[in-house]
Order: C-alpha cells, then sequence, then structure tokens
C-alpha cells in the first residue's frame, strides 16, 4: 500500500497477467540485441528526435497514461517521465540496463514476447492507456504474430485511445532484423 494522501502510480502492483513467457525473444528472427543499446556519444539525433514525438503525441493530454509496445531502448521515455504515466513493454532482456536515461525509472518497464498475448494490470485492475505507441516495431515481427500485437494493443484501450505505429515498408540493410516487410495498404487493410 501506500501512506495516507500519497497517490499511487500507474505502474504500482504492474504485472503481466497472460502467462506472457519472454524468454525465447532472443530466438525470433526479428530480434535485434542492438536495438535496445543507445550510444549517447553517437546516437543524440536518435534521442532528440524522440522528444519532438512526445510534444506530438501528447498535445492537449494532461498527464496521459503511454503504453509503448516494443519501447527498445525507450528513448522516448525522459522525455515523458515527469509528465506522463508510462508503461515501456519490450523482449531484449538488457533494455533497461543499456540506457543510463532511464536510471530510476525501473518500475516503468517490463520484459515480455510481443509474439504472446499481453495483459496488464495493477492495482486499479486491467491496464487501459490514453495513448498506445509503437515505433518501427511491428516489421520485427513475424507476420503470423501480427495480429497478437494488435490484439494486445487493443485490450489496453478504452474508448478515447489514440494509437500512434509507424512500420518501415522496406528493408535497411541486409541484417535489420526486418521479418515482415509489406506495402502500406497490407499494413492499413
Amino acid at each position: 500500500g501506500t501512506s495516507p494522501g500519497v497517490p499511487r502510480l500507474w505502474t504500482d502492483g504492474l504485472v503481466e497477467t497472460s502467462g506472457n513467457q519472454p524468454g525465447s525473444v532472443t530466438q525470433s528472427p526479428g530480434f535485434l540485441e542492438e536495438d535496445a543499446v543507445t550510444d549517447h556519444d553517437t546516437q543524440m539525433y536518435r534521442i532528440r528526435s524522440y522528444g519532438g514525438i512526445a510534444n506530438v503525441i501528447m498535445r492537449g493530454r494532461e498527464r496521459p497514461r503511454i503504453l509503448e509496445f516494443g519501447c527498445g531502448a525507450a528513448l522516448m521515455f525522459p522525455y515523458v517521465r515527469n509528465r506522463a504515466d508510462y508503461i515501456g513493454l519490450d523482449g531484449n532482456p538488457d533494455f533497461v540496463q543499456s540506457n543510463i536515461l532511464l536510471k530510476g525509472g525501473e518500475r516503468h518497464f517490463l520484459q515480455v514476447d510481443l509474439r504472446q498475448p499481453v495483459r496488464l494490470s495493477n492495482w486499479e485492475g486491467p491496464v487501459k492507456a490514453d495513448l498506445i505507441c509503437s515505433f518501427e516495431v511491428l516489421e520485427h515481427i513475424p507476420e503470423e504474430y501480427a495480429g497478437t500485437v494488435i490484439d494486445s494493443m487493443r485490450a489496453h484501450a478504452h474508448p478515447r485511445t489514440r494509437v500512434y505505429l509507424t512500420v518501415s515498408l522496406k528493408h535497411r540493410l541486409m541484417d535489420d532484423g526486418h521479418v515482415t516487410v509489406k506495402s502500406r495498404p497490407w499494413w492499413t487493410a
């Protein structure tokens, strides 16, 4: 519990309730260990870009509840940690430890396998988010599991939830971990 007069946090009592077992994620063909590693000396441009994204998705919302699927190095978290309630989900077992900007915010993150159903609960009951986002993640999920990720997002939405997704429509490199590269019409159908 909490002390009298101290508000409870969205992350208090956070648990995954569907039996999701993240241990096999690293064997998935779309898994790239380096996606969760942030080199602050060479990637500041990438880190700063998430400040703009955070401002756009939070516009008009006071302390929204944000649920990020496939947060990787959680580059948006430093920009929202004092302005929103945030939960980041990723399969990489080292994603929190590999980003110094997340230090002290460990309670905001859970390791899950997005190929399996994700159902989160906290002290209030089932977690419902105001904003659900996933940036450049779905192309790393094998096609047969894409619907599972979308269903997991739906399970955490309420009628006024906004969803922000970006998906790569092509391969960047020979070994980019993109296992579901499809056209825009395929993704929007």
